[in-house]
């Protein structure tokens, strides 16, 4: 099943001269709203420190403020902001239609699982420069999505892996201007009152781009949870 909107972040289906073999991924497209709603939480981290002006506002008790340094994150581009279920390689489009038939119908009798953000953890695994939010909620059934999209995958003969999903989301980047105390007040602002509730109704089949750290993929087919 085909959605309404192909692509992100310009919603055109892709042109038939594109249709070859790709390099596609599943993920999960987390709403806008809800990835401008976590990663507000970690802009402005360090607020610009006041201090007392010279001369005349010295005198009349006015303060000015010291200029902010280098951003102490960057801040992920929305249409990069993915909750990752498993890489697929390069695909014809044959076994691309193959795969999604598949996870459709493993999908179509599971109900929508409910989660929010809340929590975050920073730099894990080791090697991993990002800063994620954390999913909670109804975990269990979110697993429970993945492991029949992972399923339904290997019933049709395609490779893939079971150790990529970790229910987070990532938002930021660790820079040459990161502390440690930079990273303690992220995960004291993600520790905060928990987001907006998300019912997960779609698993979507992407085409990964040239650059993935950079560039966002642009989505192939959003196959839906459960009934509408």
């Amino acid at each position: 099943m085909l959605a309404p909107s192909w692509c992100v972040p310009d919603h055109r289906p892709p042109a038939a001269s594109s249709l070859r073999d790709v390099l596609l991924h599943l993920a999960v497209v987390p709403p806008p709203a809800l990835v401008d709603e976590a990663s507000a939480l970690l802009r402005d981290l360090r607020a610009p420190a006041p201090a007392r002006g010279g001369g005349v506002g010295r005198l009349l008790g006015r303060s000015r403020t010291t200029p902010a340094g280098p951003a102490p994150l960057d801040l992920l581009d929305p249409d990069l902001v993915l909750l990752p279920v498993t890489p697929l390689g390069n695909l014809t489009p044959r076994d691309a239609r193959r795969l999604a038939a598949a996870v459709t119908a493993a999908l179509a009798p599971l109900p929508r699982p409910v989660v929010r953000t809340h929590g975050g953890v920073a730099l894990e695994p080791i090697g991993d420069d990002r800063v994620q939010v954390r999913l909670v909620g109804d975990e269990a059934g979110l697993r429970t999505v993945v492991s029949a999209t992972l399923g339904a995958i290997e019933q049709v003969g395609i490779f893939c892996d079971r150790r990529v999903f970790r229910p987070l989301l990532p938002l930021a980047r660790v820079n040459e201007a990161t502390t440690e105390a930079d990273l303690e007040a992220a995960l004291a602002a993600l520790d905060g009152p928990e987001g907006r509730p998300w019912a997960v109704d779609h698993v979507a089949l992407l085409q990964r781009p040239a650059d993935a750290r950079t560039q966002p993929s642009r989505v192939v087919e959003r196959i839906p949870v459960g009934a509408p």
